[in-house]
This record gives structure tokens, C-alpha cells and sequence, in this order.
């Protein structure tokens, strides 16, 4: 293992950190269709923040087996396994949950409300519980629920194929791979993980580089036969999206406001719709096109990140802490620096 390589991965809390504030940037300025006017340069540049959700998959492809290797999971830690994201992730995702329900609860009832009329269909809440609305061709409360479902479904399929994808048999790997990927041309389905294959098979492949488990050679060849894949399905933005956290694995950039951007970064993932398209959508309503929807888009900005710190010190942080807390079976764990995950 080469310790120097293993510092880069600090890195990746910066873009975890980018990625989440571009996707923020993605609906200030595009999700309120009449908020910018077309032209506005704001707006066609925001329109790539987007691919942000992009970058966390690529991210998600590597941390996550990063983490297993560092532990030296087995298909008998599957419960330990399950038991620790879900302790990480859903407590704070259900949380926000019924944060954006009472938000839109109240906001329904306010004079001069614009906004879609509230949902309280049973199926549609309940949905969210196991991530089905995708599955039931239901919208979601929060726009960015669907993006929760797909780590979710990699979460499932690591932990089943973790024994294939550290495998030293070149056929296995290369079989695990290949099947892994083509499934999206029998189930071309946005809410189905195999829609991003590409993405979280780069991720999987820098991992295996890190961890001296692959090959220069076989992973410059799983790097580009992965960017193809990318460029094919997703154009010049989507490849772009893949490239970033490719070179942020390989470099060292950390300071104090990267490192409270990428520590916040999942609460400001769940909370920048709810509160900051408020602030938006509030401003749309009181100010003509002009300089104070740009000032809008920055209070936007700044409400959502003292929201999120917030969430992040008196929701997230708990849960994330008794996650570390659950144990695998000891078994000569690798000592590893890898912060977050």
C-alpha cells in the first residue's frame, strides 16, 4: 500500500464539498424557470452544477470499497456492513424528511403561496421510506431524493459483490465488470444505479489502483473504457464530471473552508432545496429581474450553509459517530487515513 497516495484521498472531502455546493448552484439558478432570464450567463453556467450528483458517484465508487478493503470485508460482515450506512445515512435523510414536509405544510397555508398543492397521499409519503418513489414513478418531496435511491441500490450491490470486485482472477474481475456495466443496455432506467454504471465503475477502478489491487495497465485500460462509457452516455459535461474526481484522487488540496464544506456537505445536500429555493422563490415573487435576484442567489446561498452547519453539528454529526461506534469483527484491520466516509 502506498501511504503517500492514501494522503490524496483528503481531497476528496474538498470536491465532496464542491460537489454539493454545485449542485446548490444548480437549482438557485435553474430550478425557478422564471427566477434568471435566459440569457443570463448565471444561469447557463449553473446549468452544469448539475453534474455534481455525477462526481458523488464517482466518489461513492471509490470510498465505499476504500472502506471495505480497509477493513477487509467479507461477505459475512454484509449485516455489519448495511447496519453502519444505514445508521450513517438514513436517520439524517428521514429527518429531512419531515423537516421539508412541515415546511410545506406551513408554506401551503401562507397567503400568496404560488407553489404546487400539498401532497399527502399515503403511497406518495410512504414511498420515501425505502426509496421507492423511483420505483412507483412518484415525484419526491425533495428534488434530490433520487439520487439517495441510487447510492442506496450501490450500497446493496458492493456489499453482495465485494468478493468479486477485490478478486485476484483477471476473469472474475473482468466478467464482474463488464456484466455490471451492460445491464444498462437491457434497463436504460435513470432510477436504476446500472443507468450510471460508468461513473461508479471509475470510482471502483481509482479505488483498486489506491490500494495496489490493480495494475497501471489494467487501470489506465478500466479508466478509459469507464470514460467512453461516460462520454457515449452523458456528452462532453459528463465526461468532464468524471475527470474531476479522477485528478482529485491523484493531488493533495485541503484547507479549513474546503474541510467544513465537505463535512457539511451531506446535510447541504438534503437541506439547499427546502431552504434555500424558499429564499428564491420568496425573492421572485418581491423583486424584478435585475441585480437583486444575483444578491437572492448569494442570501440563498448563505441561509442554506448556516441551515446545513446546523443540521450537520445537531443531526448528522450524532449519527455519524454511533455509525463509527458499530464494529466489524476484528481481524488485523488495515490502518488506513480515510476521514468521512
Amino acid at each position: 500500500m502506498n501511504e503517500n497516495r492514501l494522503a490524496y484521498l483528503n481531497s476528496l472531502n474538498t470536491l465532496r464539498g464542491l460537489a454539493a455546493l454545485s449542485v446548490c448552484i444548480f437549482h438557485f439558478t435553474n430550478a425557478n424557470r422564471s427566477f434568471l432570464h435566459v440569457e443570463s450567463i448565471v444561469r447557463k453556467l449553473g446549468a452544469y452544477g448539475c453534474f455534481g450528483v455525477q462526481v458523488f458517484f464517482v466518489i461513492s465508487g471509490l470510498v465505499i470499497p476504500f472502506s471495505m478493503y480497509k477493513v477487509q470485508y467479507r461477505l459475512s460482515d454484509i449485516k455489519t456492513f448495511l447496519l453502519k450506512r444505514i445508521v450513517r445515512i438514513e436517520p439524517p435523510y428521514l429527518i429531512s424528511f419531515l423537516l421539508v414536509l412541515l415546511l410545506n405544510i406551513i408554506s401551503s397555508v401562507l397567503p400568496h403561496y404560488q407553489g404546487k398543492p400539498l401532497n399527502t397521499d399515503p403511497v406518495f409519503l410512504l414511498g420515501h421510506l425505502g426509496y421507492m418513489n423511483s420505483f412507483l414513478h412518484l415525484e419526491w418531496i425533495n428534488p434530490v431524493y433520487w439520487t439517495l435511491a441510487i447510492e442506496f441500490q450501490y450500497y446493496l450491490l458492493i456489499a453482495l459483490l465485494f468478493p468479486l470486485i477485490s478478486s485476484k482472477n483477471n476473469i472474475i474481475l473482468v466478467t464482474t465488470a463488464v456484466l455490471f456495466n451492460a445491464v444498462s443496455w437491457f434497463l436504460p432506467d435513470p432510477n436504476f444505479i446500472f443507468y450510471y454504471s460508468f461513473y461508479f465503475t471509475l470510482g471502483i477502478a481509482i479505488c483498486k489502483y489506491l490500494v495496489n489491487d490493480l495494475s497501471k495497465p489494467y487501470f489506465l485500460i478500466s479508466v478509459l473504457i469507464s470514460l467512453a462509457g461516460i462520454f457515449v452516455q452523458f456528452n462532453l459535461p459528463g465526461l468532464v464530471a468524471g475527470l474531476i474526481p479522477l485528478g482529485f484522487s491523484f493531488i493533495s488540496w485541503e484547507n479549513a473552508i474546503t474541510r467544513f464544506l465537505g463535512n457539511i456537505s451531506y446535510s447541504l445536500y438534503l437541506l439547499h432545496a427546502p431552504v434555500g429555493l424558499r429564499v428564491i422563490n420568496i425573492s421572485g415573487q418581491w423583486f424584478d429581474y435585475g441585480l437583486s435576484h444575483y444578491i437572492a442567489i448569494l442570501v440563498a446561498i448563505a441561509i442554506t450553509l448556516v441551515a446545513a452547519y446546523l443540521f450537520y453539528r445537531y443531526v448528522e454529526l450524532p449519527f455519524k459517530k454511533m455509525s463509527q461506534k458499530i464494529r466489524y469483527s476484528e481481524r488485523g484491520v488495515m490502518k488506513m487515513a480515510l476521514q468521512n466516509i
